[in-house]
Formats: structure tokens, sequence, C-alpha cells
């Protein structure tokens, strides 16, 4: 008799699926990044799975707009240990990362601040308006 209703148990399972992916919930999520002693860390947040990926600013925040509730967000940064964090329908998020260690100390690595160049003058390097005259030879 359950061999008979296969094709019917195999549809009812597809259709729970279905019905499951409808009503997949999309949420925004805003987060800080921090290491262990709480200072904030500048890292790339990517949706698993996705190609969904915000960088944290230099305080540690981050915001991923329209993300499934269900997500897992993997956390990468120069200074720190990859992590993976499920969201489970929070909407707000503090995540603490492990710093590199290395014989049991850790391993520094500074973070600058963004260097703001001048430019020069546009102008300067265009090359000037040339008027051609009309050639007398046909």
């Amino acid at each position: 008799m359950f061999i008979r209703n296969i094709p019917f148990t195999a549809l009812l399972l597809c259709s729970l699926q279905l019905h499951v992916n409808c009503y997949a919930q999309s949420i925004d999520v805003k987060g800080k990044i921090v290491n262990e002693d709480g200072a904030p860390v500048a890292a790339v947040i990517t949706v698993k799975g996705t190609n969904v990926s915000v960088v944290a600013n230099m305080n540690g925040e981050f915001v991923l707009a329209g993300i499934d509730e269900q997500s897992t967000l993997m956390v990468h940064s120069n200074s720190t240990e990859p992590r993976e964090v499920r969201v489970n329908g929070r909407q707000e998020l503090i995540v603490t990362v492990r710093n590199y260690t290395k014989n049991n100390v850790i391993i520094p690595i500074p973070i600058t601040p963004p260097i703001t160049v001048k430019t020069a003058s546009i102008t300067s390097c265009m090359p000037r308006p040339v008027t051609l005259e009309k050639s007398s030879k046909p």
C-alpha cells in the first residue's frame, strides 16, 4: 500500500516545500562587528549562498536590506578569523569575532584611515580645440 502512495507522498512533500518557500520573510538586518576586546572591526559580511555582501564601516557597523530571515552571514576580515552567524529572524546583531593569533600572541593588523588625495586640474590635461582651415587644393 505504501508503494502505491509514493507519487502522492512526493507530490505532498513538494507542495509543502513550495508552501514554505512562498512564505519566506525578507528582513533588514543591521549590526556591528567587534573583536573579543569589544573594539570595532571593519569586515566584509556576505549572505551565504548569494552574491549579496556589504562592507562594515570603521565602527564595525553594517546594514543588509531584504535578506531571508533564515540566512547565514559570513564575516571576513584581515585581522580576525572567519565566522558564520545564523540570522534566525533577528534584525539587530552584534557579532564577536576572534583575533588571529600565532603561538597565543595576537597579531595586530593596523587599520589606517582613508587617505585624501588632491587631484590636478583636469583642464590642464585636455587638448585645446584645433581649427581646421580649408585647403585651396581640391
